[in-house]
């Protein structure tokens, strides 16, 4: 890829996802927020006056999420805002469109489905959805009964080495769901 600097031009390599992934990941640490290792953050909007008080724990996923340790909406009734540390902690998913409220911890190996609006702790191992979020199952229980011979839903292996996958993974991923829809399994 060209870029001009100074009206020169130059080359410049390609990041890869985990480069880009690696880079936001170590902006928010300079920020103040804490993120363990193997996390995964894909589109997500953080509290940007308070990142020191929001806490990611190792091998988390978040997806197109956003994540407050802070509400401002009582500032116009008592000019006071919420505040309040966010935890989530290890081997947690958090699902595109949720929003995590100040003063929650999302326990570890929990799941946080989509546009869920969590405003109370999910417990370890839970799965929480809705608006409000609450607990509608626990992650053991789901995957038993979500398991690979329930015909209602394909698992596809995603081949992935990490929680960010590389193009060539996406792309095989990609060519797998196909050939399923080719096959008549989608």
């Amino acid at each position: 890829m060209f870029m001009n600097v100074f009206g020169l031009k130059a080359w410049r390599r390609k990041r890869t996802r985990a480069e880009k992934m690696g880079l936001l990941i170590d902006s928010l640490r300079a920020r103040g927020m804490k993120i363990g290792e193997n996390v995964a953050l894909y589109n997500c909007i953080f509290d940007t006056n308070l990142p020191f008080l929001i806490e990611i724990g190792s091998n988390c996923i978040v997806t197109h999420a956003t994540v407050l340790a802070h509400d401002a909406g009582p500032l116009l009734f008592k000019m006071k805002s919420i505040v309040g540390r966010v935890r989530i902690l290890d081997n947690c998913f958090v699902g595109a469109g949720a929003v995590i409220m100040p003063g929650v911890t999302v326990g570890p190996n929990a799941i946080v489905g989509a546009n869920a609006v969590v405003t109370r702790d999910v417990p370890p191992g839970s799965i929480a959805a809705g608006n409000p979020a609450r607990v509608i199952s626990d992650v053991t229980s789901w995957l038993m009964r979500e398991g690979a011979d329930n015909v209602s839903r394909k698992w596809v292996e995603a081949g992935f080495n990490t929680l960010i996958p590389t193009d060539d993974e996406l792309s095989e991923l990609a060519k797998r769901v196909e050939q399923l829809i080719r096959e008549g399994g989608l």
